[in-house]
């Protein structure tokens, strides 16, 4: 970062575009949060330093769609990293808005890149009672490459973003689409177990004895 300004003179825009998945081991998923989420956290931390002197800048955050509707069992270890990054991005972003600094959290459903070629459903450890969802998820990853319907050549960076508070875009329609269904399901499930969920704080007159 220090070389970076000492060319460019400043460094105002952040985009933390890392990441990777596997579906394997647990070592693997350790790997992955290294990239997926310690390694953001990394590199920003690096260049915070930088935007809190210029009392501005803006952080792009790249999550996934996934994160929000991780329907395959085979995507889960990606999308759980991908949650965690939100969450943290939301928290720092209510850190640095008195610094001027803004945070954009982008959740990009699939579009028809490469990255989906060649990154086969993992059968080193194929445990029988896997075998029906393990064929299942390999037939699916098959095809899935040509049924993506996200245009990369289409996607561009999303604009926009209140202070204080991180703006969460969605990029494609699939992505736009699942953080609605995922909130409807969130509301209606707290709306079902309300009666035992709610009226659990310490009673005022239980408090005062």
């Amino acid at each position: 970062m220090a070389a970076a300004v000492a060319v460019w003179g400043r460094m105002v825009v952040l985009v933390d575009n890392a990441g990777y998945g596997r579906r394997r081991s647990s070592a693997e998923m350790r790997r992955q949060y290294e990239t997926n989420f310690f390694g953001t956290l990394d590199v920003s931390t690096a260049v915070l330093p930088y935007m809190r002197a210029e009392r501005c800048g803006t952080i792009v955050m790249f999550g996934s769609r996934t994160s929000w509707r991780p329907e395959l069992t085979c995507t889960g270890l990606y999308a759980s990293s991908k949650a965690a990054l939100r969450v943290f991005s939301e928290t720092l972003a209510s850190e640095l808005a008195p610094f001027g600094i803004r945070m954009l959290i982008v959740e990009p459903a699939a579009f028809r890149t490469d990255a989906l070629i060649g990154n086969a459903v993992y059968t080193g450890n194929p445990l029988p009672d896997y075998d029906v969802m393990r064929a299942s998820a390999a037939q699916r990853y098959k095809h899935t490459h040509k049924a993506l319907r996200g245009d990369s050549v289409k996607r561009g960076g999303p604009g926009g973003g209140g202070e204080g508070v991180a703006a969460v875009s969605g990029l494609g329609d699939l992505g736009v689409s699942g953080v609605p269904e995922k909130c409807e399901r969130v509301l209606h499930l707290l709306d079902e177990w309300k009666e035992v969920s709610t009226g659990l704080d310490i009673d005022p007159e239980e408090e005062a004895r």
